[in-house]
């Protein structure tokens, strides 16, 4: 739609995702759209490697503690990571908790 009413009225340079750049409308306008609709599960997704690491990590600080060993409390430090995926896919920041 966006193409039929500004036609040639209008220049558009656009950076896809992959680093194409885009100069038509239609075809900016659509990976604009697929990149705010994929943007949170693609936070999501990296969430869940994160969360991944961050469950190893508390293995091996579960069994450093077995042999008191001084440590950091890694569990309080990667605590929002403990959070369930329909609170992390709201979540726009992860610099404060």
């Amino acid at each position: 739609m966006a193409g039929r009413i500004l036609g040639g009225l209008a220049i558009v340079r656009h950076l896809s995702e992959t680093g194409l750049e885009l100069n038509e409308i239609e075809t900016s306008s659509y990976q604009t759209g697929v990149a705010s609709a994929v943007t949170k599960y693609r936070q999501l997704y990296m969430l869940h490697i994160i969360r991944y690491w961050v469950d190893l990590l508390r293995e091996l600080q579960s069994e450093a503690y077995k042999e008191n060993l001084d440590i950091p409390h890694f569990t309080e430090i990667f605590a929002i990571f403990n959070n369930e995926d329909n609170y992390l896919i709201t979540r726009k920041t992860f610099e404060r908790l």
